[in-house]
């Protein structure tokens, strides 16, 4: 609770810390009001907060459709709640608000990610893209700015290896493995990070 309290503050300190910048860029006049800078304080603040709390959000969305057999065959629950059968009347009414929230999870915040650096691809060294999008693409070099949500897919593939082969060690060893190896592949042949050893 207080690593996360701790990061709150810092995303918080961060925020007010770019607020001059976004108030000079997207409220310049006098009288511009707090609520013309809200949509991109709130942008900043879920691009900043939305990759640290990737992992955590999609376990636990995808939790719930991570099913593992009974003995005997006496059907399936779920590893999460095994009080919870899988594929009975109450599993199903809560499935469309799990997948729905897996899927804005898993894909919405890189898929975001993605549009809103390829809208601002080309001014990525102003200001007001800096204090807007700068959290996404700032800690990589310029030709590899769009990493953020490659490395949110790495995360995303390493959480379904762990939750959905959980019952098998040795495909979680197998697959992690072959994440792994691809990521370190990857970042050999991109090297998309300022400092070679990070």
């Amino acid at each position: 609770i207080l690593v996360v309290a701790c990061g709150m503050c810092f995303v918080i300190a961060l925020t007010a810390a770019s607020f001059p910048i976004l108030k000079a860029k997207y409220a310049p006049s006098a009288g511009a009001s707090l609520r013309a800078l809200l949509p991109a304080l709130l942008e900043r603040v879920v691009l900043t907060l939305g990759p640290l709390l990737y992992i955590p959000l999609v376990r636990s969305s995808l939790a719930f459709l991570d099913c593992s057999a009974l003995p005997a065959g006496r059907g399936y629950f779920v590893d999460a709640d095994p009080s919870l059968a899988c594929y009975s009347s109450e599993w199903w009414a809560l499935f469309p608000a799990f997948l729905a929230s897996a899927t804005i999870y898993g894909l919405g915040l890189p898929g975001y990610i993605v549009f809103r650096l390829r809208q601002s691809s080309g001014r990525l060294t102003q200001l007001g893209v800096i204090a807007r999008y700068g959290c996404v693409y700032q800690p990589f070099r310029r030709p590899t700015f769009f990493f953020a949500p490659i490395m949110l897919a790495r995360s995303a593939g390493m959480v379904a290896a762990t939750l959905f082969f959980s019952s098998s060690p040795v495909w979680v060893a197998a697959l992690a493995l072959i994440i792994t190896q691809g990521w370190m592949m990857t970042i050999i042949r991109w090297r998309p990070h300022f400092e070679p050893l990070h």
